[in-house]
């Protein structure tokens, strides 16, 4: 549903629903570093603006994360979840062999690089029924034709399970639960 704010004249695009999306494991990922390793962690989206990222787990190239985001779904039926695994280095060797002044140590510290992304259509789901699957990881690009993922179970960048359940808020609010913690959305 779109509200026009009164003093602004873009529209604004309210929640209909929460996704709950728990980043499971992955594994079969690509080694980034000369140890042949990675730092792999994962970040989610169903909206460039809020990015959800989880730890990243040191030197392996089957991580374990079992960490549950909360992802705030838009339009349902045309709305996908994005999912990127990234390496994380600490220092970036390729910018530091470089020495550019002008990039600065923002570009240098803390930097990561692509191992493999996925997305997967928030339609798909069956509401309140949690989905347990594995997305082949790729180099695609998210909007390609051809999809971003990689080719099944041969993907030579990984693949990484993710639980899925989408609650459109009439569900939530149509069955009476014993709430621990809560949500306020303004």
């Amino acid at each position: 549903p779109f509200l026009s704010h009164p003093h602004s004249p873009s529209l604004f695009l309210f929640p209909s629903g929460l996704l709950v999306a728990t980043v499971v494991q992955a594994d079969g990922l690509r080694a980034m570093d000369r140890n042949g390793k990675s730092d792999p962690f994962v970040e989610l989206d169903a909206q460039p603006a809020v990015v959800h990222s989880t730890r990243v787990v040191p030197k392996t190239l089957s991580p374990v994360w079992n960490e549950t985001k909360y992802v705030l779904i838009q339009e349902p039926k045309t709305q996908s979840l994005r999912v990127a695994c990234f390496d994380h280095d600490a220092v970036n060797v390729k910018e530091l062999l470089q020495v550019n002044v002008l990039k600065g140590a923002a570009n240098i510290l803390g930097s990561k690089s692509l191992i493999g992304r996925a997305s997967f259509n928030v339609r798909d789901l069956e509401p309140g029924v949690t989905a347990d699957e594995w997305f082949p990881l790729g180099l695609g690009e998210l909007g390609s034709e051809d999809g971003s993922g990689g080719a099944g179970a041969n993907s030579r960048e990984g693949r990484v399970r993710l639980k899925l359940t989408y609650f459109p808020w009439e569900l939530l609010y149509s069955k009476q639960r014993q709430a621990q913690c809560g949500a306020v959305l303004l």
